[in-house]
């Protein structure tokens, strides 16, 4: 087969990779500060208390096993390898998540160039992708590596469609790049759609074509098919959220790229609002697909970066509530799923930029620049900001509430926060905070009933745990708080009968079965 031409311009190739490695310097510089974050959220679960990343060999688990309702693999494997390097440090995890931001911003300048596009707006595309503030939450979250991986796989499959030589040696590299992006995250999956649109687009003769995409498409069914437990259905997803819900959050994320000022982990975006938002909301929708049909009937790359930011934006936008306590109330509208369509985002105002200069004096021309470079250091000090916020748990999450945040996983990780350094009162307060969004969690009337027995209102601390016990399935650790609750009270027999419930649900509650014998060692004397 013959190769497929290479239509770039000579002083594109040449002057493309120092664009690529300025805008890598950008990206780098703005989160170096993430290097002395420690872990937070589901880093604890994930890194500091997982076993499993300890070696390659333990790691391997995760190719046969869901993590929750995910299958994200290659993520596991890299923390598998952070861990050989660096133990479990905090700033070797959060160097690797630096550096795969340099690379993805690397990356969309390579392809920018590749596509036509003048380093120079090459170099801006990719610092827009950079330093916006909303990417801080994919890059300074180690958990967020997700984002970062699939963005990378992505990136790079739609690098090597751009290169020269071998259709078929292409096409394969492409898949490969393609598996790794969904092995990271779900929406790789975007890549079955967008890498047959895009040779379809790019080029005229079928067997090229065929070369180029076959193998994605293929490696990418057969990673579906190979998938343990059930794949969450976009069907499913789509079918219990409304236009206005949709609109609501799309409306959400237009507002976090215009204003990043209020950014917070779990955003949640309310699903009943009333008609004049709903209204809008529905007007926003028919304005986005108008928009994108636009875009995607145009030919070149404001087609490409509008498929790639379409493509990207609808598998990530989390349409499907994650939290059930709280499933008919609001949506799951995180920042860090921004983190691929940024990349979009960044080309399509680049290629705006391209078009503009065209047409204005050189005098226009310098102030605009004047703006952009204003814009581009405001952003820079709000990701710096952000950044910070990411270095402790109790920081976080105080950063989320002085945000606005109505998450009842940010009241309640807040208050498990407070627990641990004995501030029960405030504990007690953000648990009560989280049973105003989910008054039907049993896990938070639980640990609101720990506080309250801390400061010794053994009452509430009574009625929550009751609470507990009505709202959830049996738990031996909430019959060992109680069991507690009644030594205080001094009630020794319901202790008792409260115990060993506690035992035979969880035969290894130490403390419940040290409290067992010394009960019996009192009643004996």
């Amino acid at each position: 087969m013959s190769p497929h031409p290479n239509l770039l311009p000579q002083v594109v190739r040449e002057k493309g990779p120092r664009a690529a490695f300025a805008a890598a310097a950008v990206a780098v510089l703005a989160y170096l500060p993430t290097l002395t974050n420690g872990f937070v959220w589901d880093d604890l679960l994930h890194i500091a208390g997982n076993p499993r990343i300890e070696s390659f060999r333990h790691a391997a688990v995760y190719l046969q096993r869901l993590e929750g309702v995910y299958y994200r693999p290659a993520v596991f494997f890299s923390y598998a390898l952070d861990y050989a390097l660096w133990g479990r440090a905090p700033a070797g995890f959060h160097l690797t998540n630096l550096l795969l931001h340099g690379l993805n911003a690397v990356l969309l300048v390579l392809v920018t160039t590749r596509m036509g596009l003048r380093p120079r707006f090459a170099f801006l595309a990719g610092a827009i992708f950079a330093l916006h503030p909303v990417q801080a939450d994919a890059v300074a979250y180690i958990s967020g590596r997700t984002d970062l991986l699939m963005t990378a796989g992505a990136l790079l499959a739609w690098r090597l469609l751009l290169g020269g030589g071998s259709a078929v040696g292409h096409g394969v590299l492409t898949a490969l790049a393609g598996g790794g992006a969904v092995l990271s995250k779900e929406s790789g999956y975007a890549l079955g759609a967008f890498v047959p649109w895009f040779t379809w687009r790019r080029t005229r003769n079928w067997k090229e074509r065929a070369a180029l995409a076959t193998p994605t498409v293929v490696i990418l069914v057969i990673l579906l098919l190979l998938r343990p437990g059930a794949f969450p259905s976009p069907v499913g997803a789509l079918a219990g959220v409304s236009l206005t819900g949709a609109g609501r959050t799309l409306a959400e994320y237009l507002l976090l790229l215009l204003w990043p000022a209020t950014l917070r982990i779990d955003r949640l975006t309310p699903v009943a609002t009333s008609t004049i938002e709903n209204a809008l909301a529905m007007v926003l929708v028919f304005a986005a697909l108008a928009a994108g049909a636009w875009g995607l009937t145009r030919r070149g790359p404001v087609a490409d970066w509008t498929a790639w930011t379409v493509a990207f934006y609808l598998p990530v936008a989390n349409l499907m509530p994650l939290y059930p306590a709280i499933a008919g109330q609001a949506l799951f509208t995180p920042e860090h799923n921004l983190y691929a369509p940024m990349a979009g985002v960044g080309a399509l105002i680049a290629l705006a930029a391209t078009r503009l200069q065209a047409r204005v004096s050189t005098r226009q021309q310098q102030l605009l620049a004047v703006v952009v470079l204003a814009v581009m250091a405001v952003w820079g000090v709000r990701t710096a900001v952000r950044v910070r916020d990411w270095h402790d748990e109790e920081r976080l999450y105080r950063s989320a509430v002085a945000a606005g945040a109505t998450s009842p996983r940010v009241w309640y990780n807040l208050g498990n926060v407070l627990l641990q350094r004995r501030a029960s009162t405030e504990a007690a307060a953000a648990f009560r905070q989280a049973l105003q969004q989910a008054p039907h969690d049993a896990e938070v009337w639980m640990n609101l009933g720990v506080a309250l027995q801390s400061q010794g209102l053994l009452d509430g601390a009574l009625a929550a745990y009751q609470q507990a016990q009505a709202l959830g399935p049996p738990s031996g650790l909430l019959l060992e708080n109680l069991g507690t609750l009644h030594l205080a009270r001094r009630d020794l027999l319901a202790a008792r009968q409260v115990f060993e419930q506690a035992l035979a649900l969880d035969p290894g509650l130490a403390k419940s079965r040290a409290a067992l014998e010394a009960i019996e060692r009192l009643q004996s004397e």
